[in-house]
């Protein structure tokens, strides 16, 4: 990517309301509620992104399975999925790519308890976004989900 549009990219993205500096006498027009689609059977996971996303201002639904998911993506404008990787439970590459592939293309995020550049390689060859972290830092959440949410809502603005 050409300087000038990485530094034009980040340029944006400083502007978000989250960031703006409050005696800036810059006016944008606000941004559009981050809107995210939870979908896991855990409780205590959910619960948690509830926290995070209400105290962040975000609009969060959940479901529980990926039909559930997929069904409310379908029916609703969801453009960002947190799809939760139980180890167990279900194969997370599948999920993704059937999630990818509803209408829109939604940016899915793989929640996972362990998060390294080889997943992070993995998600992104089955058209994920990126991975957040399933337990702990409450800010690399916000940080993953907002920058997911900035470039969801910008990829078709000229950079």
């Amino acid at each position: 990517m050409p300087t000038t549009s990485l530094n034009s990219l980040l340029s944006r993205w400083l502007r978000l309301p989250r960031f703006k500096a409050s005696h800036s006498s810059d006016v944008h027009a606000p941004a559009a509620t981050v809107r995210i689609l939870a979908i896991t059977s855990d409780d205590r996971f959910y619960a948690c992104l509830v926290d995070v996303a209400t105290s962040s201002g975000w609009e969060i639904r959940r479901g529980s399975t990926i039909q559930e998911g997929l069904d409310t993506v379908r029916s609703q404008h969801m453009p960002l999925v947190i799809l939760d990787w139980d180890e167990s439970a279900h194969d997370w590459r599948h999920g993704l790519e059937r999630i990818w592939a509803a209408p829109n293309h939604p940016c899915v995020l793989l929640a996972s308890r362990v998060i390294d550049d080889n997943l992070r390689q993995e998600v992104q060859r089955h058209h994920g976004y990126d991975v957040v972290p399933r337990t702990g830092d409450r800010d690399q959440i916000v940080r993953t989900v907002e920058f997911a949410w900035f470039w969801t809502t910008h990829k078709h603005a000229s950079i």
